[in-house]
């Protein structure tokens, strides 16, 4: 378990959002990741999205109280669709639209 939640990167969060996806690109130790409330952005997200397609350890991620956008959702969708690993995904308070709640949510709901 990694919990790097509440740190409020801001500005600096893209950056280290970017790095720590790379990290996880190459993962196959770390099952679970908290980061909510980090204020990551859109682009922490897509980088996100992308090393979770490789990685098939993580089994827990909290993304929530982040800056998300409808592009995001939907890569995650895209992501949930590959990636089985994945059993929690947590993404509340973040700013996607209901259609990729509800889907993500459904999703997320027959793997439990």
């Amino acid at each position: 378990i990694l919990n790097l939640s509440d740190n409020k990167l801001g500005e600096n969060g893209a950056k280290v959002g970017m790095q720590i996806a790379r990290a996880l690109y190459e993962n196959n130790v770390l099952k679970t990741l908290r980061l909510a409330g980090n204020r990551l952005g859109p682009a922490s997200g897509m980088s996100f999205t992308k090393s979770l397609r490789r990685n098939k350890t993580l089994t827990v991620l909290d993304f929530a109280n982040n800056r998300l956008d409808d592009e995001v959702g939907e890569k995650f969708l895209d992501l949930l669709e590959d990636n089985h690993a994945l059993v929690e995904l947590g993404l509340s308070q973040v700013e996607i639209g209901t259609e990729f709640w509800t889907k993500i949510d459904e999703m997320m709901s027959e793997r439990r």
